[in-house]
């Protein structure tokens, strides 16, 4: 089963690729690239954050709103290589654009992404502070996975110290 599963995996990679050489500069394709990137992020998150460049490129190049995904999906891959400074900075990139184009429920993702990227960097109190304004935003919207997200956040980082257990 597992070697079905790896296979499957490699297949949709292999397809996705051959689907995006043959696109035109597009949005569809910025999509698609941003969808590659993510397949790659517990594979090979070196190539993630090379598909998430190309697609931050083109999406820059089209003036295209997808751009605030890429630049996630660039600090995502950086994320899962632990490179906390360059997945901060993707991440705040993403932030930006989500916020200039008043995409709340991305803002509320990236947030709380900032917020584990401080948390794995060690600093706690950034951590905190990214995901209580993740919460409140995702509360403000009523989106539960967020709003879970955050929480689960929080009690993460309380947690680690003996003095703040009570609020984890």
């Amino acid at each position: 089963l597992l070697a079905n599963a790896g296979y499957a995996q490699t297949y949709e990679i292999q397809k996705l690729k051959e689907t995006i050489a043959s696109q035109p500069d597009d949005s569809l394709k910025v999509n698609n690239l941003i969808l590659l990137s993510n397949k790659y992020l517990g594979e090979d998150p070196k190539e993630a954050v090379h598909y998430g460049i190309e697609a931050q490129q083109l999406a820059k190049k089209l003036h295209y709103k997808g751009e605030a995904y890429a630049y996630k999906a660039v600090g995502t891959g950086y994320f899962y290589l632990s490179d906390n400074r360059n997945a901060a900075l993707q991440f705040q990139n993403s932030l930006r654009l989500f916020d200039s184009r008043g995409i709340k429920s991305g803002v509320a993702n990236i947030l709380s992404s900032l917020g584990s990227t401080y948390y794995n960097a060690g600093e706690g109190t950034k951590a905190i502070d990214f995901f209580l304004r993740s919460l409140t935003l995702a509360e403000e919207l009523n989106d539960s996975l967020r709003i879970g997200t955050a929480l689960n956040g929080i009690g993460t980082v309380y947690s680690n110290k003996n003095e703040t257990l009570d609020k984890a």
